[in-house]
């Protein structure tokens, strides 16, 4: 009863709050990995409970609206108030798995940016990290070879604690040579890649059959500012004729790997998105998207409330703060 009554008086309070400043403001939720059960390793990803309970209150207290409709109904000026969207970053196979049938349930559409060249088998290198030391019977691993320490490995939160650092020291390393790191990593960890956790062709297909959209995210998800202009022309335009062939119509939304403005894409990344027929693009600057904001850096925000109730209340207080940081 207090649950039912706490929702309604938030309700009403958003309604009120939207009326009052909340039109044609635009707030995108970002999400990666949706699982059944809680991950230890990866305590940031949703579990099928969280992210139910995320699409029902966003569909109860806000208009969840498609990517495509809400940026074009943003630069028109014609969004209703407490316009909401819902995105996935890379393509996981959990999330036609575990997240397209939540999202089925409460009709709530989303788009999936897909990093094409993890499509059938493929393996992220940040889950080839995860996965080595989740899978591996070592107790210490010896990284010298790529030029880290030694992990003790022999707890989970030992292995928690690795997995953070390696991430963190690989990530801005040139692309070729944090993939050949994280393939001498798994082999010093004895294991084998993983092919089980991205999204088939036929998945995909089906996600778009389900009125799901289908964006580009670049075919190895290099951060662009960490290889050259030609590179990141060919990783855009090759993600996008991929995907367009697999879904048989334009893909119009890209999202920047990584995301951050200056430092993960430039202006000159921009130009190669409209050069490639592009409409708009998502950051991971923090903030609500407004009219005259630049479609190509719209902001989003991450997803982490085990409730929905804060999360909506997270949610409302960013129709009110200041668009997320651009170029």
């Amino acid at each position: 009863m207090i649950d039912i009554i706490l929702g309604r008086l938030l309700r009403l309070i958003i309604r009120v709050s939207l009326l009052i400043q909340g039109k044609n403001r635009l707030v995108v939720l970002t999400y990666h990995r949706v699982k059944q059960e809680d991950d230890p390793l990866q305590p940031d990803d949703m579990n099928v409970g969280q992210f139910e309970r995320h699409i029902k209150a966003l569909s109860a207290f806000y208009r969840v609206l498609k990517p495509e409709e809400a940026v074009t109904r943003l630069r028109k000026n014609t969004l209703p108030a407490g316009a909401v969207c819902i995105t996935f970053d890379d393509g996981y196979a959990n999330n036609y798995d575990i997240a397209l049938p939540v999202l089925l349930k409460y009709r709530a559409p989303a788009i999936f940016f897909i990093a094409g060249s993890f499509i059938n088998g493929g393996c992220m290198w940040n889950d080839i990290v995860i996965e080595s030391i989740r899978r591996t019977k070592n107790t210490v691993l010896d990284l010298s070879v790529i030029g880290f320490d030694s992990f003790a490995i022999k707890t989970i939160e030992e292995k928690a604690s690795a997995i953070e650092a390696i991430l963190n020291q690989l990530k801005y390393r040139p692309m070729q040579q944090r993939l050949k790191n994280v393939k001498q990593l798994a082999n010093i960890a004895g294991v084998t890649t993983p092919t089980d956790l991205m999204m088939s062709d036929e998945q995909i297909r089906n996600l778009h059959e389900h009125g799901m959209e289908i964006g580009g995210h670049t075919m190895n998800h290099p951060i662009l500012t960490q290889i050259s202009t030609e590179q990141a022309r060919d990783e855009i335009s090759t993600n996008k004729k991929q995907l367009e062939s697999l879904v048989g119509e334009q893909i119009t939304s890209f999202a920047y790997p990584n995301g951050k403005p200056d430092q993960d894409y430039k202006q000159e990344h921009i130009e190669l998105l409209k050069e490639c027929g592009y409409q708009s693009a998502f950051t991971t600057a923090w903030g609500s998207a407004k009219q005259n904001g630049d479609p190509y850096q719209i902001p989003r925000i991450s997803s982490w409330d085990g409730s929905g109730l804060k999360l909506a209340l997270r949610v409302l207080k960013t129709f009110f703060e200041t668009p997320g940081r651009t170029l």
